[in-house]
């Protein structure tokens, strides 16, 4: 088991990890949505998650966690990731999902 785990350890610090996963993760949805399981696919994401205790939990479905949560996470992550570029020796704000653009810090 702990063999196991190690190259676990080891695929996740691959800096290609993410990518893999979620090119898995993309063939997953596209094979389950067209598949005899769809209605059941997508009843999924209208699973309702409670996150938080008591009176300060927060009861969206799943479909809305995936929306507002993690979008957000990996729309933040992404622009951090483009942020280190220079042009023309100067440090710069580069969007890689618009353009790069040099764009004085």
């Amino acid at each position: 088991m702990t063999r196991a785990l190690v190259r676990i350890g080891e695929f996740l610090r691959m800096e290609s990890a993410a990518g893999i996963i979620l090119i898995f993760a993309a063939a997953f949805a596209l094979i389950a949505s067209n598949s005899p399981f769809a209605v059941e696919y997508a009843g999924l994401f209208q699973q309702y998650l409670q996150v938080g205790f008591g009176e300060q939990a927060i009861n969206k479905p799943i479909l809305l966690w995936i929306n507002d949560a993690l979008m957000a996470i990996g729309f933040k992550g992404g622009v951090e990731m483009g942020a280190g570029a220079s042009w023309g020796g100067r440090r710069v704000l580069c969007w890689r999902a618009l353009s790069c653009q040099p764009v004085c810090r």
